[in-house]
C-alpha cells in the first residue's frame, strides 16, 4: 500500500514539475522592431520520460507566438540591439498569466482572470544568450558598445578604468547636432593622413592662429580695420622681404 502510494505521490509530482516552465534558450522566429513582439521556438527538445534512450521520445516543443523582447530601457530611454530571425534569446516563464499585462499601459494592478502558472504563452524574451561557441567575447577591464563585432567593419566605443574614452570605426564618425557641439578641453589634436574640411558660412578662431605650411583662401582677407589683401600695396623694409597692410 505505501509502495503504491508513494507511486502516485511521485507520479503526480513528476507531471507537475514536467507543466512548470522556468527557462529555456529559444531561436527567433519572427520580430516586430516597433512593438518588440517576436515568435521564437524553443531549442531545448522535450524528452518523454517513458521512451527511455528511444530517439522518438524526443520531440520540439511547439513555437510560442507573439512574446516580448527585452532591451535595457526605462521610460524615455532604450539601448536597443538589431534583432534578427534566427538569433538566440533566452525565455522567462512568468509565474502568473500577462495577457491583460500586455495589452495595458502598465499603470494599474492586472487581475490575470485565470490560474496558470508557468505557462509557455506567459514569457518574454531576453536577447543576449548563445552557446560558448558563438561567444562574443568581452574585455577584461573596458566598457565596451560594439557592432559587427569580429568583422572588418566592426565599430565600438569604448570606456577604459583610466577615464579615457575611445571611439574606433573603419568608416564614418558622424556627429549630428540641429543646434550646436561644444568641445571643452585643454588640448585638442586633429590628425588626418589626407585632409581636413570645415563646411560653415561663418567660422571664428578666437587666440593666435599658427599654420605651418601653405595658406590659401577663395575669396579675400580683411582686418578689423577695413583693410584688404586684395587691394593692398607693398611697401618697401630697407630691402628686405617683408610687406604690411596699408
Amino acid at each position: 500500500m505505501n509502495d503504491l502510494l508513494s507511486s502516485l505521490v511521485e507520479m503526480i509530482m513528476s507531471d507537475r514539475i514536467n507543466s512548470i516552465h522556468a527557462g529555456l534558450p529559444a531561436r527567433i522566429v519572427k520580430y516586430d522592431p516597433q512593438t518588440q513582439k517576436a515568435t521564437v521556438q524553443p531549442i531545448i527538445q522535450y524528452k518523454d520520460r517513458s521512451s527511455g534512450n528511444d530517439p522518438e521520445g524526443l520531440k520540439d516543443r511547439p513555437v510560442i507566438q507573439n512574446i516580448p523582447v527585452i532591451h535595457p530601457s526605462a521610460v524615455t530611454a532604450i539601448v536597443s540591439f538589431p534583432v534578427a530571425v534566427g538569433d538566440i534569446v533566452s525565455l522567462m516563464f512568468c509565474s502568473a498569466s500577462i495577457d491583460n499585462f500586455l495589452i495595458s499601459d502598465g499603470s494599474r494592478q492586472i487581475d490575470p482572470q485565470d490560474y496558470r502558472q508557468f505557462h509557455t504563452d506567459d514569457c518574454y524574451a531576453v536577447i543576449g544568450l548563445y552557446p560558448f561557441s558563438k561567444a562574443l567575447g568581452s574585455h577584461p577591464s573596458d566598457l565596451e558598445v560594439r557592432m559587427n563585432s569580429g568583422t572588418a567593419n566592426e565599430c565600438k566605443v569604448a570606456l577604459k578604468p583610466s577615464g579615457d574614452v575611445v571611439v574606433t570605426t573603419p568608416t564614418k564618425l558622424i556627429v549630428d547636432a540641429a543646434q550646436e557641439v561644444t568641445v571643452n578641453t585643454e588640448v585638442a589634436n586633429i590628425n588626418a593622413s589626407d585632409s581636413v574640411t570645415i563646411d560653415s558660412p561663418q567660422t571664428t578662431c578666437t587666440g593666435d592662429l599658427r599654420v605651418d605650411g601653405g595658406a590659401s583662401v577663395g575669396s579675400d582677407v580683411e582686418t578689423d580695420a577695413g583693410f584688404s589683401a586684395n587691394n593692398h600695396k607693398h611697401i618697401g623694409n630697407l630691402s628686405k622681404p617683408t610687406s604690411t597692410f596699408i
